[in-house]
Formats: C-alpha cells, sequence, structure tokens
C-alpha cells in the first residue's frame, strides 16, 4: 500500500501518451480476465436469442416469437432495444462459437474504445487524463457491465468515441472526424436508444464552442438511422425506435394522473437513480470528503443527512408490506449513506455548474475555452440523468453514459478548489490515490458478487436440475440466466397458455427472476424441496432479501447490499 501510495499521479500523467495507454490497457485486462467466464443472466439472454435468429435469418433480427416475464410475445419486436449488438453477437458465434470465454474476449473491445475514447476527451478537459480515465474504468458500474454481454458498455464505447471524434472535427475543423463521428452516433442509436442523448448535448457542444453550422453534420446520423427504420417499417409494418419510446411505459405514464406518475414511477427512479450514483460510481466517502470546506458545506451535509435519514425511517415502515419484507437497520444505514453523498455531490455539482454558466455569458475575463468545456460536460450529465429517471428507470448499469461527465466534472471540481482554497499537490495526491484504490475495490467485490449470482442459475441447471427429473414432465418458470441454461439442458418453459399440467408433472421455480408466482389453475402444486445456492461471500447486488437493486430497482433501492441472504432458492412442486 506504502508503495502504491508513493507513486504520484503527476509524474504518472507526465509520462507520454503511449505509457498512460499501456496502464489503460493493463487495468482493463486485469479487471476483465478473471471474469471470462461469467455465466450468461439477465438481459444477456435477449442479446442471445436474438443472435440465434440472425444467425438463422440475417435480415430478420426480430421475426421471432419469445417471452418476456412469462407474457407471450407476438414477436420480439416488442423488445426495447435495437438489434445491433445481436448482429456483432452473431458473428463471433459464427465465426468462433459461443464459448463464454470466447465472446467475453471479443466483447471487452468495446471496455477498450470506450477508456480511450475517454482519454482523448479527458485530456482536452482536465489536467488529470490517466486518472479520470482509471476511476472511469474502476467505477463498480463499469466493472459490472464490462463483465457481461448487454447493451450498455457497448452503447457507452460508441457514445464515447462519437463524442470525441465530434470535439476533434469541430475544434481542428476536420471535415472527416465530424462524419465518422456522425456515423457512430447512428451506430450508437441503433446499439441502445438511450444514445439519443448525444444530439442534445453535441448541439449544446457546437453552440458553446459559437460554431452551430456543424450540427449539419448529424444529417448523416440521420440518414442511416433513417434508412434503418425504413426498412423496419418494410419488414415488420412498423419502426421500432418509434415503438420503443411510445412503448417504454410512456402511454401509461402520459395517460396518468401526476401523482400518480410521480408514486409509481420518478420517485422511484429518483431514489434508485441516485441511490446507485452514490453507491456504485466514485466511491462514497471521496463524493463528500474533496468538497467539505466550509461551514456552509457542513450545514448542507448535515441537511441532507437528516431529510435521507427521515426517508430511511419512512421507507422501513412502508417495506413491511414488500413482498421481500422490511429494510434492515444496515440496510437502511447503506442506503442513507448513498443517498447522502450522491445529493451532496450533486449539489455541488449544479452550484459550480451554475456558477460556470454564469461567468460564461457575464465574466469576461474567465477563459471561455474551459467554461465550454465545463458546461458541456455538467449538461451532458444532468440531461442523461433527467433522462434515465423519466424514461430508462432504475438499473445501475444504464447509468453508464453517465459516469465519463460524472468522473470529468469530479475532477473539474477539483481543480477548481485547488485555486479556491490554496490546497496543497500533497493532499490532491492523496485523494487521487485513495479514491482510486477505494473504488477499485469495490468495482472487484461487485463484480465478484455478480460473477456468484449469474452462477447460480447455470450450476444449478447444470448439477441439480436433472435429479427432479419427472417420468412425465419436468417444467420451469423464471426468465433471464434461469430459462437460458434451463432450456440448453432440455427442460420445458411453462407456458400457461399451451402447457396443461397432469399428475406426475414436476416444476422448479427460483424465486428471482420473474415470473415469482407459480400458476395454480390446472392442478394441485405440493412443494417437495427447496434448495438454498448460498456462499460465505458477504455481498448481494440482485437479491430482493438484501434489498439489493443493481440490475432491477425493483429488488431494492440499494446497488449492493450487505447480507448472508441465499443467492436464490429454488422450490421443486410436484403436481397431483
Amino acid at each position: 500500500m506504502k508503495l502504491l501510495s508513493s507513486i504520484s499521479m503527476r509524474s504518472l500523467e507526465s509520462k507520454s501518451d503511449g505509457f498512460k495507454i499501456v496502464i489503460i490497457l493493463a487495468f482493463i485486462i486485469l479487471m476483465g480476465i478473471p471474469f471470462l467466464n461469467r455465466a450468461i443472466a439477465v438481459d444477456e439472454t435477449y442479446v442471445a436469442e436474438m443472435a440465434n435468429q440472425i444467425i438463422k435469418k440475417p435480415l430478420d433480427p426480430f421475426g421471432f416469437e419469445w417471452y418476456m416475464l412469462n407474457r407471450p410475445l407476438a414477436s420480439a419486436f416488442t423488445h426495447s432495444n435495437p438489434p445491433l449488438l445481436s448482429y456483432y453477437y452473431a458473428i463471433v458465434k459464427f465465426l468462433f462459437g459461443d464459448a463464454n470465454i470466447v465472446l467475453h474476449a471479443f466483447f471487452m473491445i468495446f471496455s477498450i474504445v470506450a477508456a480511450l475514447s475517454m482519454f482523448y476527451i479527458a485530456k482536452r478537459i482536465t489536467k488529470w487524463p490517466l486518472f479520470a480515465t482509471l476511476l472511469l474504468i474502476f467505477t463498480p458500474i463499469f466493472a459490472v457491465a464490462s463483465h457481461n454481454f448487454m447493451y450498455d458498455v457497448p452503447v457507452l464505447a460508441f457514445f464515447l468515441i462519437s463524442v470525441a471524434l465530434f470535439i476533434k472535427g469541430l475544434e481542428e475543423d476536420n471535415k472527416i472526424s465530424l462524419a465518422i463521428s456522425s456515423i457512430f452516433v447512428a451506430i450508437a442509436f441503433l446499439t441502445k436508444y438511450n444514445a439519443i442523448l448525444i444530439f442534445p448535448i453535441l448541439s449544446l457542444y457546437a453552440y458553446l464552442k459559437r460554431k452551430p453550422k456543424y450540427i449539419a453534420y448529424f444529417l448523416i446520423s440521420f440518414i442511416l438511422i433513417f434508412l434503418w427504420s425504413i426498412y423496419e417499417l418494410y419488414r415488420y409494418g412498423a419502426v421500432h425506435s418509434i415503438s420503443f419510446f411510445f412503448r417504454w411505459h410512456a402511454t401509461e405514464s402520459l395517460s396518468s394522473s401526476v401523482l400518480k406518475k410521480v408514486s409509481e414511477f420518478y420517485l422511484p427512479y429518483s431514489i434508485a437513480n441516485i441511490s446507485y450514483l452514490g453507491g456504485a460510481s466514485i466511491f462514497f466517502f471521496f463524493l463528500l470528503v474533496p468538497f467539505i470546506k466550509t461551514i456552509r458545506d457542513v450545514i448542507l451535509l448535515g441537511a441532507l443527512t437528516a431529510v435521507n435519514a427521515v426517508f430511511a425511517v419512512l421507507l422501513y415502515i412502508k417495506s413491511a408490506e414488500f413482498l421481500s419484507g422490511q429494510y434492515t437497520f444496515i440496510q437502511l444505514i447503506l442506503l442513507t449513506i448513498f443517498m447522502t453523498s450522491s445529493l451532496y455531490f450533486l449539489t455541488k455539482m449544479a452550484m459550480s455548474l451554475m456558477k460556470f454558466i454564469t461567468d460564461y455569458f457575464i465574466n469576461k475575463n474567465r477563459d471561455k475555452t474551459l467554461l465550454a468545456y465545463y458546461i458541456f460536460i455538467g449538461s451532458w450529465f444532468f440531461i442523461a440523468l433527467f433522462f434515465h429517471i423519466v424514461f430508462a428507470g432504475g438499473n445501475a448499469r444504464y447509468l453508464t453514459v453517465l459516469l465519463p461527465p460524472m468522473v470529468l466534472y469530479y475532477c473539474i471540481m477539483i481543480e477548481e478548489r485547488i485555486v479556491n482554497y490554496n490546497i496543497t499537490m500533497q493532499k490532491i495526491e492523496k485523494v487521487f490515490f485513495y479514491s482510486l484504490f477505494t473504488t477499485f475495490i469495490l468495482g472487484i467485490l461487485l463484480s465478484i458478487a455478480d460473477y456468484q449470482y449469474a452462477d447460480t442459475y447455470r450450476s444449478f441447471s447444470n448439477n441439480i436440475a436433472y435429479k427432479y427429473k419427472s417420468e412425465r414432465a419436468t417444467y420451469f418458470t423464471g426468465h433471464e440466466g434461469f430459462k437460458y441454461y434451463m432450456e440448453q439442458n432440455g427442460y420445458i418453459f411453462y407456458d400457461p397458455l399451451v402447457h396443461k399440467l397432469s399428475n406426475g408433472d414436476v416444476m422448479i421455480k427460483p424465486n428471482i427472476p420473474h415470473p415469482r408466482n407459480l400458476d395454480k389453475s390446472n392442478k394441485n402444486p405440493v412443494l417437495v424441496d427447496k434448495i438454498y445456492y448460498r456462499t460465505n461471500f458477504p455481498i448481494r447486488i440482485n437479491n430482493p432479501w438484501a434489498h439489493a437493486g443493481f440490475h432491477t430497482f425493483a429488488n431494492g433501492f440499494l446497488p449492493f447490499s450487505i447480507s448472508n441472504s441465499p443467492l436464490d432458492i429454488f422450490e421443486i412442486y410436484k403436481f397431483v
């Protein structure tokens, strides 16, 4: 530890770009190799199923039926993400097979692209580009998301490379960079629709740089997206992206009362997103310590702590009605810490951004180039946060596109405090080292917890499920990775609209993947066994008993929790 802490960030930042890139790549590989064999879980099953369809019919990615949360869907067209990532998955699988290690190795390229793009952007905005890039890839949200096949790191990679190229093109009047940036904007949008955020934030950047004419290059993006949309309209009779924005709980929320919208959508999404940022981005302690300098800062921290403590008490009372039970004292303390640290940092960030906006338009003595960067980064963060609260919902990995501006603004605020409070570089070096170290450790710990959770369903399906095979039929219920591995082993996913249960049939049901309720309309189920999957590792990230909802806030408002609860409980029923 002493040896590591003695390494000066100033000395590392003074090295050549090539040296710093080697460090970045080394950490990505170091953090990726232990998790190359992570099991498929959560939304990866949708990426994989669509890839299988593409291998069979490359021009018909949505042309098959599948189940989502036990609802029979007429077509995969109702899925909420575009098919581009599944095309990549299909190519890798077709050429090299579908071994997890192979797929994870090929998906690591997205982490590399995201990190290198971040480094290039950070070089223009902060004196600490290596620190900013390492802090990004160490955050638990990025670390966990980089070990799966889902959409979040790939869209971040295309998002960041489009931003980096747009900045280069605009500042150097490089038309080729602007054109390539626009192509990557289209690729990002066709990877995941939250990339629509690129358009307003880069338009704002062009405006701040007084070069709004470069927004015209987005025409290339629109043409590419339009061509794919025309194909979708011809093939499926509708445009998938338009269907998504009207369907993603928008129609229900628009038809609801204001109070219902707030209570059912915006309030829980806000709580989840704030908690996830406090608990799974930069280590929570360092969202506070560098920015507490005056008595007003202490008062602000105290007020936020008090408000969140009151909320924790109310949640304790309300959670008695939850299916997963009441939050424990430790869980409420974690939630209070996460929300307080997040809200404190967001408040300081908003105050700083307002000052920069005021200086940009009023103070003629400030450097307009730096102010444009600062306003661009701050606006990127808050626009993305608003989008995810209103549209995307509560899911920690959805917040990957918020991480780069959050980390960059973290550096900006520290640099401002060096000037305003005459902070010594020795203290700043300690902040840099310990924030990197603690964030890295937390990212690894949550990655281990995610690995164990995903492996639960692979292990059960491969090693235990066969013991309960019926002479008649063995069904199962529950989606995500459990469904993927059970079907690989020949078990039948139970569809109450198709299958009729008979005497002797066996049903296997996990407790975490939906659907959690068991259909009892045909025969009475008799519980014959319960299998608890346990681990001595004390961290949970997707567990309703621990109220940890990293992959969905329905499991809890905490991104992770300290708990000895089982990874999942499998119930075995026989129908008589």
